[in-house]
């Protein structure tokens, strides 16, 4: 007789358990689960709107290369006609004075194609630390996720 009243009280316990699990927990885990689906939607707009913001990185650099290749040829030949018209009316001391007309025209086109470049590089290293920011972000919910989803055994909405 004892053993069926043990029998009776586990399968009790057993009973409670199960309409527990399923009247609070389940709920709970589907809402997890949910919220984990939402997050990797939002990882993955982002990550489209991070590619977006590349290609227009990538775009202006090389818009800004190839404006930088427009403004050297121009400097240089400008340096180039102004050192001919000068050694034509002032002889060998006109001379000097182009030379150093075109190192100051070289000088300063690289100082703009630094500025360039440094403008450049900065809008890529924003975006880069925007991006990696959101990736490293994603990545530790995505730990923390499967680790909560390990800690209950793997058995999510089943």
């Amino acid at each position: 007789m004892a053993t069926f009243w043990r029998l009776f009280d586990t399968f009790i316990l057993l009973a409670g358990l199960v309409y527990i699990s399923i009247k609070y927990v389940m709920p709970a885990l589907r809402a997890r689960g949910a919220e984990i689906s939402s997050t990797i939607e939002k990882a993955k707009e982002e990550e489209e709107k991070a590619k977006e913001l590349l290609k227009a990185a990538e775009d202006k650099f090389n818009s800004v290369k190839t404006e930088l290749g427009v403004i050297m040829e121009e400097a240089l030949k400008e340096a180039a006609l102004d050192r001919k018209n000068i050694i034509e009316e002032a002889g060998v001391s006109a001379g000097k004075m182009a030379e150093n007309i075109i190192a100051l025209a070289k000088g300063e086109v690289e100082k703009q194609k630094r500025i360039i470049y440094l403008n450049a590089v900065e809008g890529y290293f924003n975006s880069a630390v925007e991006k990696l920011g959101k990736e490293l972000l994603d990545e530790t919910m995505t730990r923390i996720n499967y680790n909560l989803i390990d800690l209950h055994g793997g058995k999510i909405g089943k």
